[in-house]
């Protein structure tokens, strides 16, 4: 799938299974050169998830990433009872 105006530097990547999918993104995370930041915190034993939030704004797209991925971490630690840490 390409989009007809620019068709060569745009595509999707297909994934045999969704776990696949989660992985390639860890692999992306952890070598990355976009992604210094995040390593740096993980690194340095940051525990809590919402400190790595802002680190990964070269995966975004959408503008309103931050805003959402926080509102979704926030809502899985309430429905999963899951502690802050920090």
């Amino acid at each position: 799938m390409l989009p007809s105006n620019n068709p060569k530097k745009w595509g999707v990547r297909v994934y045999m299974h969704e776990c696949d999918s989660v992985q390639h993104y860890i692999n992306i995370i952890n070598n990355g050169s976009a992604y210094e930041k995040y390593r740096e915190l993980r690194d340095n034993g940051i525990e809590d998830s919402l400190q790595y939030v802002e680190t990964l704004g070269a995966y975004a797209a959408d503008k309103k990433y931050f805003p959402k991925l926080r509102s979704i971490i926030k809502k899985l630690r309430e429905d999963y009872d899951i502690p802050k840490i920090n």
